[in-house]
C-alpha cells in the first residue's frame, strides 16, 4: 500500500511539471535568442526526444546554433536534414533561401578545412623531407670539415716554416678561416720583412715588422723593426744629405748602426759650416758651429783645428768690434779678448786697460736737464736740454726780469719823459725805471771731459724798459714803456754745463749785438735736475 502511494504521487508531480514540446522549442528559441548557443542545442534534443521524432524547425534552428559555434560539420548535417524534411510549402521562403545559403557556406568551410588539412600535411611532409635532407648535409658537412682539418693540419706542417711570403699566402688562400691563420699571417710579415730588408726597401719592412708585432708580441721581430728603423732613419739622412737630418738620426738613434758614418758626416759639416760663416763674416754663426763641434766631438779629428779657429774668431771679432768707436763696441771687445786668453792668445795688457778706460769714458750715459735759468738783472728763466757723453747735445733757455709781469699803459713815452701821447698830462716821471728784456736762445752742448760740458748758441735779445708815472694827486701810479729804450738783437752765447750727480749747473756770458745795449758782457747761471 505504501509503495502504491508513492508511485501515484510520483505519477502525479511529473504530470504537474511535465513541459510540452511546443515549450521546450520556445525555451530554445529564447536561449538562441541571448546567444546561447549550447542551451539552445540542449533544449532542442529534448523537444525531439518529446516528439519521439526531428523535423524542420528543429533542423534549421539546430543547423544556425552551430553555423553561430563554427562546427560547420554538424551545421551541414542539420541543414541536410532541413531540406529532407522540409515540405515543398516552405520552398521559396526567406527562411528556407537562408538554410540554402548556410548550407552552401558549411560546405565551402569544410571543404576550406579539407583543403588545409591536405596543405599542412603536405607542408609537414615537406618539411619531413628538409629535416632529412639537411640532416645529410650536417653529416656531410661534418665528414668533409673532418677531411679538410686533416688536410689543413698536414699541409700547416709543411708550410709553418716556410720563408716565402707568396707560399705563406698560398696557404691562406687554401684556407682563409684557418685556425692556423694568425700564426701564418705573422709568418707572412716576418718573411716579408726579410726580404724587404735584404731588397733595402727600409719602409716596406718597417710596415710588415709593425703588422707582425700586432699579431703578436715577439722580441725577435722587436729586434728587426729596431733595425729597419734605424736603416729608414738614415736612409732619410742621406737622402736629405742636411746636417739637420743627420742630427735627428744621431738624436734617435744614439746608438744606431750608422752612427760612426753620421757622425762623421756631421764633423765635416759643422767645421766646414762654420769656415763658410766666417769667410761671410758672420761671427755669431761661425761660432755656433765652432762650439757644437767642440761639445759634441771633444776628441774629434779636427778638434785641433777647430779650436784654433775659433780663438782667431775672437780676436779678429775683437779687432773689429774696437773699429766701431762705441762704448757696446769696445766692451764687447774686451769680452772676446778674454775669449782668446781662455784658448791661449794673450793681448797686452797696456791695449787691454787702453780699452777699459775707454769703455768706461764712452760707456756714461746720455742725460737729460730741466731748471732754472738767471743773470744778474732777470731772475726769472727756465732751462732744458741734454748732455750727451758722444754726440753733441742741445739746449734752450729763456729768462726775464719783474717789468715782464707789470700792464703798461696803452701810450708810450721817450727818454725824455715826454706825455704827448697821453690823453691826461695831470702825471709826472717818478724817477723809477723797470728793465723788461726778454732772453732766448739754444744752442749745442759738447762733452769735454767728465763732468764738464761746453755750450754755444744764440738767440734774440727783446729789450724794453718801464717808466713809472705817477698822478699829482698822488691816486694813482701808472708804467709806461720807454720807445726809446726798445730793441730787439741777436744775442751769442757760451759757457760750461758741470753735472754733478743728479744736479747740472750752468755759467756763461752772453751780449746782445745792439748799439743800444752799452753794458758788457751779461754773465748768466743756472741749476737744473737730470732726468
Amino acid at each position: 500500500m505504501r509503495y502504491l502511494l508513492i508511485f501515484l504521487l510520483t505519477i502525479a508531480f511529473h504530470i504537474s511539471y511535465a513541459q510540452s514540446p511546443r515549450q521546450i522549442f520556445q525555451s530554445a528559441q529564447e536561449a538562441f535568442e541571448k546567444g546561447d548557443n549550447q542551451t539552445a542545442l540542449r533544449y532542442l534534443a529534448q523537444c525531439e526526444s518529446a516528439l519521439g521524432k526531428s523535423n524542420p524547425r528543429i533542423e534549421s534552428l539546430r543547423a544556425i546554433c552551430y553555423s553561430n559555434m563554427g562546427d560547420w560539420k554538424n551545421a551541414c548535417i542539420a541543414a541536410t536534414m532541413y531540406f529532407r524534411m522540409a515540405p515543398p510549402s516552405n520552398y521559396g521562403t526567406p527562411a528556407h533561401k537562408d538554410m540554402e545559403m548556410l548550407k552552401q557556406k558549411a560546405e565551402a568551410e569544410i571543404k576550406a578545412a579539407d583543403e588545409r588539412f591536405q596543405k599542412d600535411r603536405d607542408e609537414q611532409r615537406m618539411n619531413e623531407a628538409v629535416r632529412f635532407r639537411q640532416e645529410q648535409e650536417r653529416e656531410e658537412t661534418v665528414r668533409t670539415n673532418a677531411r679538410k682539418k686533416e688536410s689543413e693540419s698536414q699541409l700547416y706542417a709543411m708550410y709553418k716554416n716556410s720563408t716565402d711570403p707568396q707560399q705563406l699566402e698560398e696557404y691562406l688562400k687554401m684556407f682563409p678561416n684557418s685556425s692556423y691563420k694568425k700564426d701564418i699571417d705573422f709568418k707572412k710579415y716576418v718573411a716579408a720583412g726579410d726580404q724587404d730588408m735584404k731588397a733595402k726597401r727600409w719602409t716596406q719592412a718597417v710596415n710588415n715588422y709593425t703588422k707582425a708585432l700586432e699579431l703578436k708580441n715577439d722580441a725577435t721581430v722587436r729586434n728587426k723593426l729596431r733595425d729597419a728603423r734605424d736603416e729608414q732613419g738614415f736612409a732619410i739622412a742621406q737622402q736629405n744629405g742636411t746636417v739637420e737630418a743627420y742630427q735627428n738620426y744621431v738624436y734617435k738613434y744614439p746608438s744606431g748602426l750608422h752612427k760612426k758614418e753620421a757622425d762623421r758626416h756631421l764633423q765635416v759639416s759643422y767645421l766646414k759650416l762654420a769656415r763658410y760663416y766666417v769667410a761671410a763674416d758672420d761671427y755669431n754663426k761661425a761660432v755656433a758651429y765652432y762650439k757644437t763641434y767642440q761639445e759634441r766631438y771633444p776628441q774629434g779629428p779636427e778638434i785641433a783645428a777647430v779650436n784654433k779657429e775659433l780663438c782667431n774668431l775672437h780676436v779678429a771679432e775683437a779687432k773689429k768690434q774696437e773699429k766701431t768707436n762705441t762704448a757696446a763696441g769696445i766692451g764687447r771687445a774686451l769680452e772676446l779678448y778674454g775669449y782668446a786668453q781662455q784658448c791661449g792668445i794673450t793681448t797686452s795688457q797696456s791695449h787691454l786697460n787702453a780699452l777699459k778706460r775707454k769703455a768706461k769714458r764712452w760707456g756714461r750715459q746720455d742725460i737729460g736737464f730741466f731748471g732754472w735759468h738767471a743773470d744778474e738783472k732777470n731772475l726769472i728763466g727756465a732751462m732744458a736740454g741734454s748732455l750727451n757723453n758722444r754726440k753733441l747735445g742741445m739746449y734752450v733757455s729763456a729768462r726775464t726780469g719783474i717789468g715782464f709781469f707789470e700792464t703798461a699803459s696803452d701810450w708810450e713815452t721817450n727818454n725824455a719823459n715826454s706825455l704827448e701821447e697821453s690823453t691826461n698830462t695831470d702825471k709826472e716821471f717818478t724817477g723809477k725805471i723797470v728793465p723788461k728784456d726778454i732772453h732766448v736762445n739754444l744752442g749745442l752742448t759738447k762733452k769735454i771731459a767728465h763732468p764738464l760740458y761746453v755750450f754755444a748758441g744764440a738767440g734774440v735779445t727783446f729789450g724794453s724798459e718801464l717808466r713809472q708815472f705817477r698822478s699829482f694827486s698822488g691816486l694813482y701810479e701808472e708804467y709806461v714803456v720807454n720807445k726809446d729804450a726798445k730793441y730787439t738783437s741777436f744775442n751769442p752765447e757760451g759757457g760750461i754745463y758741470l753735472w754733478l750727480g743728479p744736479l747740472v749747473l750752468r755759467y756763461g756770458i752772453n751780449k746782445p749785438l745792439h748799439e743800444q745795449f752799452t753794458s758788457g758782457l751779461m754773465h748768466h747761471f743756472g741749476a737744473a735736475v737730470k732726468f
